[in-house]
């Protein structure tokens, strides 16, 4: 009886060491992990090289770690223990906050709530002119758009922030470029969800407490915001209103339990919303055809835009979204005759598609974490309306063409030139090739408009240099950059303010060749002011 307990110890430990491998053989591959959001190793093919034999044992120890028996069992055992006895999330993309309230803290989230995440006001003017040439160029179509950027979950729900995250609250590129744009701007045509969200959830909760999206109450305000906005151009548009909907409730476990790994520890009962007279279908239809220009997706049905709403009704609109808009699915597609919904391309990658489809409305929703991404510039767009405005414009600050461009060269770096009938011709002998020139009559914090006829010997990028006022040195801060491909192109820009004030600096691409620089003009041009 004495060795009883001692072999019972040893063969229960024998029994573990051995089942998670015997587990591991019989049972099938995993090619995704549901908790983790991500692919699993392959297991590894052997091959009778030597390059292959070495990276054998270090393949194979990362596809037994991703597919060992019991292995999402033990994590989930492990996190369990750290977020229900410890207190804190088992993993860093993650925050766990007072009474059980989950954050998502990746991406720039957490930093963004912290201040860290700021832009200049350069980078802001930069986000001012990519909305309003969204603007600019829908209406040339006849097309109306709105801005929708939705708040981070923090930024609503601080108050469940753990008290040190809470004490180094600084302020969020969502609200600078809120307060950038009623300042600075002309285009009024974006929601300022924050506020509203603030206000209603004194009296419903907005946001789930283990996702890291907003909850169907929550787009329901937004929907009724984006409607209310809507309406001051097509006041046939209707709002919905609680006594249109009929409430039910689930237990609902969310994206970041699940991420955390805590999903049999934690969940809520949350509120489902559904139209009563309903006319949509059940389940958005795919819409076949459309062409992703990420070439990644293209070929994958899962990212193709879909379509609902109600038929006899009018209007038309266009949702570009992320996964937020997903929620504001339900609400929109009772409301329009058709809506077209996408949440797989950026406004860039749905030009064309808005051109053959023409929508009454574009919808562009966005996160807040993710707005650096979705308001980068777009050169072509830029192109086509510059091109119109620059013939017109008459404010001259510098123009160079072949008379002109060799004599005035102030500086230059990788290359050497030579004037002839086309323009300025410039070797260039390494990859950092650039011409530094006076712009002495540009204007002090004004807004410019420049004109470059180039010719490339390949595909490379262009790059603006200029000073201010206050940086007289070239900063990568102060200046633009442009794709070029080989032979001809013609761009158009703006520089936003602070403006130009002393010198400009070209470099015409990053590849030794022979460029061509027939025509470089600046141009001052009118800065829109907020409409009041």
């Amino acid at each position: 009886m004495k060795h009883f307990f001692p072999i019972l110890i040893a063969s229960l430990f024998i029994g573990f060491i051995f089942t998670l491998p015997f587990v591991t053989l019989v049972k099938q591959d995993a090619l995704v992990s549901e908790f983790e959001k991500r692919q699993l190793a392959k297991l590894p093919e052997v091959k009778f090289n030597l390059q292959s034999l070495v990276k054998f044992p270090r393949q194979f120890e990362i596809y037994f770690n991703d597919h060992i028996g019991g292995r999402d069992q033990l994590i989930s055992l492990y996190n369990t223990f750290n977020f229900r006895v410890l207190k804190k999330s088992p993993i860093s993309s993650a925050t766990v906050g007072e009474k059980d309230w989950l954050f998502f803290n990746a991406d720039g989230e957490l930093l963004d709530f912290m201040g860290l995440m700021q832009k200049d006001f350069t980078t802001l003017e930069g986000y001012r002119n990519v909305l309003e040439s969204r603007r600019d160029w829908l209406a040339k179509l006849g097309i109306r758009y709105l801005f929708l950027p939705v708040p981070n979950k923090m930024m609503i729900y601080e108050e469940y922030l753990p008290l040190r995250v809470r004490q180094e609250k600084g302020v969020t590129v969502y609200d600078q470029l809120m307060d950038h744009m009623q300042k600075h701007s002309d285009f009024t045509d974006f929601i300022d969800l924050k506020a509203i969200l603030l206000k209603a959830k004194e009296e419903r909760q907005m946001y789930f407490r283990t996702d890291s999206h907003w909850n169907l109450d929550g787009s329901l305000v937004a929907d009724r915001a984006i409607i209310q906005h809507l309406q001051q151009w097509f006041p046939q548009l209707q709002t919905l209103e609680l006594s249109d909907l009929k409430r039910s409730e689930i237990y609902y476990r969310g994206d970041l339990a699940i991420l955390m790994h805590v999903q049999g520890a934690i969940g809520e009962k949350v509120s489902v919303l559904e139209v009563k007279d309903s006319c949509r279908n059940k389940i958005d239809q795919k819409l076949f055809g459309f062409v992703n220009k990420n070439k990644k997706l293209a070929n994958d049905a899962r990212f193709l835009p879909e379509i609902n709403g109600c038929k006899g009704k009018p209007l038309k609109a266009l949702v570009i979204h992320d996964s937020f808009g997903n929620f504001l699915r339900p609400y929109l597609s009772e409301q329009f005759g058709k809506v077209i919904y996408m949440n797989y391309s950026n406004f860039t990658g749905m030009k064309e598609w808005i051109v053959q489809e023409r929508p009454d409305v574009v919808i562009d929703q966005r996160v807040a974490r993710n707005l650096p991404l979705s308001l980068a510039q777009d050169q072509e767009m830029e192109k086509d309306l510059l091109q119109e405005e620059f013939k017109w414009n008459e404010g001259t600050c510098l123009h160079l063409d072949a008379d002109s461009a060799q004599s005035a060269i102030l500086d230059s770096h990788d290359l050497s030139v030579i004037k002839n009938s086309d323009g300025l011709l410039i070797n260039a002998s390494g990859a950092d090739p650039y011409l530094v020139y006076s712009c002495g009559k540009c204007l002090r914090n004004g807004e410019t408009v420049v004109h470059i006829s180039l010719t490339s010997p390949q595909d490379t990028e262009m790059q603006f240099y200029y000073t201010t006022e206050e940086r007289r040195e070239f900063s990568s801060v102060f200046s633009r950059i442009l794709h070029i491909q080989k032979g001809d192109n013609e761009l158009f820009f703006r520089v936003p303010r602070p403006g130009i004030v002393g010198k400009i600096r070209l470099d015409p691409g990053t590849v030794p060749g022979q460029y061509i620089l027939h025509e470089l003009i600046i141009k001052k041009t009118e800065v829109k002011s907020p409409v009041q």
